[in-house]
């Protein structure tokens, strides 16, 4: 779902700017279909900031409206299906929620020392938006503000902030809704900044922190690596086609920030063909893969959230497998267990 999401963002941008650009009916079409093929949120951005580019320009409204309708009929179709549930949508603008926009948190992955970064990075972004407004929206001789047709970014920037602060925590399976709408607002300012800082070193200056990041993450990776394949090995042993389910109670790495153990047990369910019956993805409904409705299997959010009120007595028909992660000794979950496993 990230990668799918990650992708159909980047092609946002690009439909974004080919309607900028030359807003020719086919490309721009097959660009957004193409984008709700990947995933459908920030296909419907897409839309969004097209429309209003378009009415607020008053530029080939007609054309946009045909260029926009085919992944507009598309994404109704998917919001339409019994799967698509919703989260409510409400103005969630108070502080907490401020300081991920500020602090650019999204690079928080494994090391809290990212956090610093990204202030450092929300700093860096609040310079630019100042010296464009100095340099590009006030006449300073005239003492007056001038509004121009590329500010129009900045108001699509201003929506971007409204969809992240609107947008619900979760949306069905999805609990990272939020999360994913906090990208957008440092994707769509970036044409809005002033040339006169020089584009092109600008766009260099970008590319080197992504690929320090990037390299930094993948050095925390290899040394969590190591310790995942640790925590699944035991799961090695189970007989292939088999089911399984993961009572995870202590997430954390110690090379790590974020809860990296999560969804570890996916990897070696994948190796040894096993049927996970916490997958949340076959649950969802939003993947390609789906439980059969007749199964009977423990509740996943109760697998996640409360591992140890776990009863396997229901499941035992359809239970071969149950991994446990540092469980505590003497409990009454491993009781429980005892008796039937």
């Amino acid at each position: 779902g990230l990668y799918n999401y990650m992708l159909a963002a980047a092609l946002m941008m690009i439909a974004v700017a080919r309607w900028f650009a030359k807003p020719d009916v086919i490309p721009l079409a097959a660009l957004l279909v193409l984008s709700y093929f990947a995933h459908p949120v920030p296909t419907a951005v897409a839309i969004l900031f097209i429309s209003i580019a378009s009415i607020a320009l008053r530029r080939r409204v007609l054309l946009t409206l045909l260029a926009i309708t085919p992944a507009t009929l598309l994404l109704a179709w998917f919001w339409m299906q019994p799967a698509a549930h919703t989260g409510i949508w409400t103005w969630k603008g108070d502080l907490i929620l401020w300081q991920p926009l500020l602090h650019v948190l999204l690079l928080l992955t494994l090391d809290l020392r990212q956090i610093a970064f990204g202030t450092v990075l929300g700093v860096v972004f609040g310079l630019l938006i100042v010296l464009t407004i100095a340099l590009e929206n006030i006449d300073w001789q005239r003492r007056r503000v001038v509004i121009r047709p590329r500010d129009l970014f900045l108001l699509l920037t201003a929506i971007a902030v409204i969809l992240y602060l609107a947008a619900p925590l979760g949306s069905g399976g999805d609990l990272l809704m939020k999360a994913r709408f906090l990208l957008f607002p440092y994707l769509i300012v970036l044409p809005w900044l002033t040339p006169r800082l020089g584009r092109m070193p600008l766009a260099i200056a970008f590319a080197l922190l992504a690929a320090a990041n990037v390299f930094f993450i993948r050095d925390g990776w290899k040394r969590n690596d190591r310790f995942i394949a640790q925590a699944i090995a035991p799961l090695r042993a189970a007989e292939p086609h088999r089911t399984f389910v993961a009572l995870v109670f202590d997430r954390s790495s110690p090379h790590a920030a974020v809860a990296v153990l999560s969804h570890a047990v996916s990897y070696a369910a994948a190796e040894r063909r096993l049927v996970d019956l916490g997958n949340y993805e076959a649950a969802t409904g939003y993947f390609p893969i789906a439980f059969r409705e007749n199964v009977i299997r423990p509740d996943i959010f109760a697998l996640e959230c409360t591992p140890q009120d776990f009863d396997p007595g229901p499941f035992l028909a359809t239970l071969d497998y149950i991994y446990t992660w540092k469980m505590p000794g003497g409990s009454p979950l491993e009781t429980r267990l005892l008796e039937h496993y």
